[in-house]
């Protein structure tokens, strides 16, 4: 058995993983199975189906579910109400269940770890019970939620929920820079984010551990039609910087891309479009397509990808993800944020709609120069962003802990 035990506790059941948040942990737990013994602590809101159980069984670390149906409203009210009289934002309510914390104190009954690893600070919620155990903390900071909350508060119109965004920054912005001196080990996936903390506290035992793809298991593509005009935005849009990212596309940039590039036709792929994103569909030129099963097809038909975020934090996945399958990506500063980037060289970034369409239209209008971000956008993740490597980092840093 290895030496090194950890327990995680992550938000649900990431079957199959539709987020950025699920394929890192995903990624990270599978590069680290061969060295150190994982126990996954979750939440399910439904029966396990067969095929579910067949994966956890294939998994190779241990996955203990907590079957907790979705929340009435009355339910959610009562839980927020219980998080306006602490230090946490209000939301901080839908990542606490009584049922999670029961059974983390069973498995800390039943086995000893070196570490208990916070996927997410939401999972914080769970820190008096976890402050009892005689493992170490890890704090996984996948987002500086201080920022993601004030950004979203900033573009959502004004009324209770811009309040409860904007409420929930102050206190975020407090319990970030006090929680963290209550870890033994934090990991953030930016430079910027690390220092950030480290401003605050500079002697807190933060570290790096950027977000990552999968080189071996994600291909190049050849090179797109060069008479194509597709452009891709591909995100979960159950996710509200997403949702924005869709309405700012549909209302300040394509207007302009089209002026420039008439026949060019921009497709928004991910789970969850809600009214008002499914309201933007008007094709050809704004095809809110939706979930997919196979996300290769529309790489593989697609001249560049885009990530128009005006708000949210941490790495962007998904920018990795076009350029391991060699696809040139354009891309807002805030966008790229969290990734080692070479503007005009791997990436083009631009901020208003004017510049952005120009970025759209410079690799639809010549292919190779697109070829050219491509190329060098596929050699920085295979360099930079590989998830071995990455795990890698994180076993040698749990060895050393251990030594000490």
């Amino acid at each position: 058995m290895p030496e090194i035990r950890t327990l995680n506790l992550i938000y649900s059941l990431p079957d199959p993983p539709l987020n950025g948040y699920d394929l890192r942990h995903l990624n990270l737990m599978k590069n680290l199975s061969d060295r150190v013994d994982q126990t996954v602590l979750c939440r399910i809101m439904a029966p396990l189906t067969p095929e579910q159980k067949g994966l956890l069984e294939s998994l190779p670390y241990n996955v203990r579910t907590v079957l907790i149906p979705r929340p009435t409203l009355i339910q959610k009210i009562c839980k927020g109400v219980r998080f306006l009289f602490s230090r946490f934002p209000v939301m901080a309510g839908g990542w606490y269940y009584c049922e999670m914390e029961q059974a983390l104190r069973e498995l800390l009954d039943e086995k000893e770890f070196d570490f208990i690893v916070l996927e997410g600070i939401w999972n914080a919620v769970y820190r008096p019970v976890i402050r009892q155990a005689k493992a170490q903390t890890v704090l996984n900071l996948y987002d500086l939620e201080e920022g993601l909350l004030q950004r979203q508060a900033d573009v959502l119109p004004f009324g209770l929920k811009k309040w409860i965004y904007s409420n929930g920054a102050k206190r975020m912005a407090a319990l970030e820079k006090t929680l963290p001196r209550e870890a033994d080990l934090i990991w953030t996936v930016s430079e910027k984010e690390r220092q950030e903390l480290l401003a605050h506290s500079p002697d807190l035992p933060a570290f790096l551990a950027p977000g990552g793809v999968d080189c071996d298991a994600i291909h190049p593509l050849p090179p797109p039609d060069k008479n194509g005009k597709e452009i891709l935005f591909v995100g979960s849009l159950q996710y509200l910087p997403n949702v924005d990212g869709a309405q700012f596309m549909s209302t300040d940039v394509m207007p302009e891309v089209l002026k420039r590039c008439p026949d060019a036709k921009l497709k928004i792929v991910g789970r969850g479009p809600d009214e008002r994103t499914l309201k933007l569909h008007n094709p050809p030129s704004f095809d809110v397509v939706g979930e997919v099963e196979e996300l290769e097809p529309w790489y593989r038909n697609c001249q560049l990808s885009i990530v128009p975020l005006r708000s949210g934090g941490g790495t962007r996945l998904k920018i990795l993800e076009s350029m391991a399958y060699g696809r040139p990506v354009v891309a807002t500063s805030i966008g790229a944020e969290g990734i080692d980037i070479t503007p005009g060289k791997n990436i083009l970034i631009a901020d208003t709609p004017e510049e952005l369409a120009d970025c759209v239209a410079r690799i639809l209008n010549n292919p190779d120069q697109g070829r050219s971000i491509a190329e060098e956008g596929r050699k920085l993740v295979e360099e930079c962003y590989s998830w071995k490597s990455i795990a890698n980092i994180l076993y040698e840093r749990y060895a050393r802990v251990i030594e000490k």
